[in-house]
């Protein structure tokens, strides 16, 4: 739909299209291959999931849109714990992305390990448009 209305439609996947089923997802068997899936989506529907010029196509001024791939850990919370308040429950019990979404061994969300592939992904994706580095 977008497609057809705009020049360039870029995209990036966010937590909850990584969600799974909660019967158990019948058409992935984890979240790494929902995000292979809708990243292939994306391409076969001619929507960018990489870098993007904008500007004058030679000379000028201009920038770069760099979608990036990223998760979230526990140890990005620098916060103080909170203390002397009984009922707060663990964040691997109240928040969706830890019931909801799944990952391959030996990936999981009680380390940094699910953090780390994903960010590894934007080294695999495509290269920043010639002359964005200056």
């Amino acid at each position: 739909l977008l497609r057809g209305k705009y020049a360039e439609v870029l995209c990036v996947p966010g937590n909850h299209d990584l969600w799974l089923d909660r019967k158990g997802e019948t058409h992935f068997n984890d979240s790494m291959e929902k995000l292979a899936a809708f990243q292939a989506m994306c391409c076969d529907e001619g929507v960018r999931t990489g870098p993007l010029r904008v500007g004058p196509p030679s000379g000028g001024r201009a920038c770069c849109v760099v979608p990036l791939l990223s998760w979230h850990h526990q140890s990005f919370d620098t916060e103080p714990d909170i203390i002397n308040w009984g009922g707060i429950m663990k964040i691997e019990h109240c928040m969706t992305d830890f019931k909801r979404c799944r990952w391959p061994a030996p990936l999981s969300d009680l380390d940094d390990s699910v953090a780390r592939a994903v960010d590894a992904l934007n080294d695999d994706g495509d290269p920043l448009p010639e002359g964005a580095g200056g």
